[in-house]
């Protein structure tokens, strides 16, 4: 076992695992410039689409926008609790679900003898981090306000159609209750990429 900074890396693992944690380590505004990146990418495609009566690829490409702002999401957090011990050790308190908080209590962090535990703790907080969506307006306040320190609106905004609709296609494969399909197009696919852009450029400012 072996240190990062604050991070524990089992000898054992692979380098593939010492290259996540490096990952785990950038700057935020390298999280900002990876969605950035996401979403030109997304725009190059929509301006190469011959075929614009294809709804089922605007479909995904509408997925695809959610997901680039849930990455991000997620890519900040990993940044935030990878910067210091005591941010880990925060995020763990006030975000993290019981039962890391439960695994934590039972941990002495000072006590070197229970290093390799700690290590496997924290692989087991970064793998929550990852698998958890943050399409979810209530969550993305509280994680703004905990973590940062200030207060950002999602509830009743535009961003609530775009995360609904986000889950109607990736869970619903685009049904809603009533039977009915999305069918996306060009100019939504654009319009949720303006509205997400406004979101992230607030957030952006929040955490710088």
């Amino acid at each position: 076992m072996h240190r990062e900074g604050f991070l524990l890396i089992n000898d054992y693992q692979t380098l593939k695992i010492e290259k996540l944690y490096q990952m785990f380590t950038d700057e935020y505004k390298d999280n900002f410039a990876k969605y950035h990146e996401a979403i030109k990418e997304l725009e190059e495609i929509i301006d190469n689409i011959k075929d614009k009566n294809v709804s089922k690829i605007f479909n995904l490409l509408y997925l695809n926008v959610v997901s680039a702002f849930d990455c991000l999401v997620c890519d900040i957090i990993l940044t935030y609790v990878c910067s210091s011990e005591d941010k880990f050790i925060k995020y763990v308190n006030c975000i993290a679900d019981n039962k890391l908080k439960e695994c934590l209590s039972c941990i002495d962090t000072t006590n070197p003898a229970e290093c390799f535990s700690y290590g496997r703790f924290q692989q087991k907080t970064f793998d929550s981090i990852m698998h958890s969506s943050y399409c979810r307006a209530q969550e993305l306040e509280r994680i703004t306000k905990q973590l940062f320190g200030k207060e950002m609106k999602f509830q009743n905004t535009d961003i609530i159609e775009l995360f609904y609709h986000r889950h109607l296609l990736a869970h619903r494969n685009g049904y809603k209750k009533d039977g009915s399909n999305l069918h996306k197009t060009e100019s939504d696919v654009k319009k949720a990429i303006i509205t997400m852009n406004s979101f992230v450029e607030e957030l952006e400012t929040i955490i710088s």
